[in-house]
């Protein structure tokens, strides 16, 4: 059973194809810019990790733990960086953050969210409407 399961099926209204088309696409844009923007709060949490350790526990601990759970969700973005070599301005962390953040967001977000789709709608959302 998909988790999201606004409307009742064709079967039961007589709807446009065109309308269910919509409605599926408009579902998947809504989850995936959901699924961006959790991923860009975590980025920017990710961004200021040992800033917001180090004034929250003060402890060596929590910094080094908060940094390592940061370097995980940045991965994407560092990997990126890494493949396009002198492409990308290798110092983004230090000038511009939140670039930073956004394009981890976008990665990350897009990497989640074709991992869940299928979780989140079922088995044949990869077609129209749910169609075999």
């Amino acid at each position: 059973m998909p988790i999201f399961h606004f409307a009742p099926s064709s079967s039961e209204f007589d709807v446009p194809k065109s309308l269910l088309l919509v409605r599926d696409a408009f579902r998947y844009a809504a989850s995936l810019l959901a699924f961006i923007g959790v991923c860009f709060v975590l980025s920017w949490l990710s961004v200021y990790a040992f800033w917001f350790a180090a004034y929250g526990f003060h402890s060596v601990p929590a910094v080094r733990s908060c940094e390592s759970v940061a370097s995980i969700v940045l991965l994407p973005v560092r990997i990126v960086f890494w493949l396009f070599g002198d492409f990308f301005d290798q110092t983004a962390p230090l000038t511009d953050p939140m670039s930073y953040a956004a394009l981890n967001a976008v990665l990350l977000g897009s990497l989640l969210y074709s991992c869940c789709r299928r979780f989140l709608f079922g088995k044949n959302s990869s077609s129209p409407s749910g169609a075999a």
